[in-house]
């Protein structure tokens, strides 16, 4: 198994209140690389959020098409380590497309993080109400996705609607993961 261990992330010393004014979402994205750089800080903010009972039901994942020194491929992210581990390399792409309605963004990113969640991690302590507490942290991960690419000058959209059963097929998860969110993320145009 391929294991990247990615650089720490670097502080670019955007001001908070100014990326929160700038966020927006992007779904068109220049041919230009990410670099790793980015993906460490996107990826580190995408898992540093507060979890109901510090439980940490949330999954992250990469899937590089265009990013500089992460070769083409499917990686589950370990926060611990600060790593990616390749589960495949296989060109999903336009499958992917299909599975999200055919939203072009999945298509131009040069990357996707995508998160999920092991849901009994949470409803074994919380039953039902573990649910909300998941799609809350999802919610935090995602703005934390949304305004470190802002502060770097990157585009991201999020991206909820998609064919649960087909997209968590397509990215080999287990049966008891589910598919939450897809944040294409590219160089803005």
């Amino acid at each position: 198994m391929e294991k990247i261990f990615l650089p720490e992330p670097i502080d670019n010393s955007f001001s908070l209140f100014k990326a929160i004014k700038k966020r927006k979402s992007i779904r068109d994205y220049s041919d230009e690389p990410l670099n790793i750089d980015e993906i460490s800080i996107l990826l580190y903010s995408a898992a540093k959020i507060p979890s109901a009972g510090a439980l940490y039901p949330l999954r992250f994942y990469l899937y590089s098409k265009n990013v500089l020194n992460i070769p083409f491929g499917f990686y589950n992210y370990n926060f611990v380590e600060h790593s990616l581990i390749k589960l495949f390399d296989d060109d999903i792409t336009q499958k992917l497309l299909k599975a999200c309605l055919n939203q072009q963004s999945i298509k131009k990113s040069a990357a996707i993080i995508i998160i999920t969640s092991i849901n009994k991690i949470t409803t074994k302590r919380y039953g039902e109400r573990g649910i909300r507490y998941i799609n809350m942290e999802a919610g935090h991960s995602s703005q934390n996705i949304y305004l470190v690419s802002t502060s770097l000058n990157i585009g991201t959209v999020a991206i909820g609607a998609f064919i649960d059963e087909e997209v968590k097929n397509l990215l080999r998860l287990s049966e008891d993961e589910y598919p939450l969110y897809l944040m294409p993320i590219g160089r803005i145009k």
